[in-house]
């Protein structure tokens, strides 16, 4: 006589599999995506061109701040300049707030600002870490040069975002590219 399974046996041993299956399979779907730094520069250019929005809407200054956190996210806000209440002639600058919009960005936790220079000027090291891209009530936006890296990976990918003034937008370089080298070398 020949030993064979039954039936029960066998759909009991395939919704056994089918059980397994479903745990490990999601597992495999969640995976995060590879980290894209276009995915950084798209939303930092989507924060310049919002300031830049508002800077035309409200005839007013605005600033993007960058500010470099070694202990944790490096973030990135839009201020708007006020006048100061006590003196006239002191400009001040307050947070921009909006109920469509949040006016503030906090890249991964391992984007790192490396650097940051207004023409060939480093701004992190006398300002502590922080420095400022001004946008003009006519959209003009300062010329800026930041250089980020991979805080997991320090070495292996460097970029810099090179900012173009009239359409007010960053680009994004290839390594760190000093402000007064060619810009030919932008990455397609």
């Amino acid at each position: 006589m020949k030993k064979a399974f039954t039936l029960i046996e066998l759909m009991v041993v395939i919704t056994l599999i089918g059980v397994m299956a479903a745990f490990v399979f999601p597992r495999f779907l969640t995976r995060k995506p590879k980290f894209d730094w276009r995915s950084v520069l798209n939303d930092v250019n989507i924060l310049v061109a919002f300031s830049r929005q508002e800077a035309i809407a409200s005839q007013k200054i605005h600033r993007i701040v960058f500010k470099s956190n070694p202990r944790g996210r490096d973030v990135v806000f839009v201020q708007i300049a006020e006048d100061s209440l006590d003196d006239p002639t002191k400009i001040i600058y307050k947070p921009v707030r909006s109920s469509y919009f949040d006016a503030k960005y906090e890249p991964e936790i391992f984007v790192e600002f490396i650097s940051f220079f207004i023409g060939k000027e480093e701004q992190f090291e006398d300002n502590k870490g922080r420095a400022n891209c001004y946008i003009l009530p006519d959209g003009l936006v300062q010329d800026v040069t930041i250089h980020l890296q991979n805080k997991k990976a320090k070495y292996d990918k460097q970029v810099t975002f090179r900012m173009q003034p009239f359409q007010g937008q960053f680009l994004l370089l290839d390594g760190f590219i000093k402000p007064s080298q060619d810009r030919k070398s932008y990455v397609e």
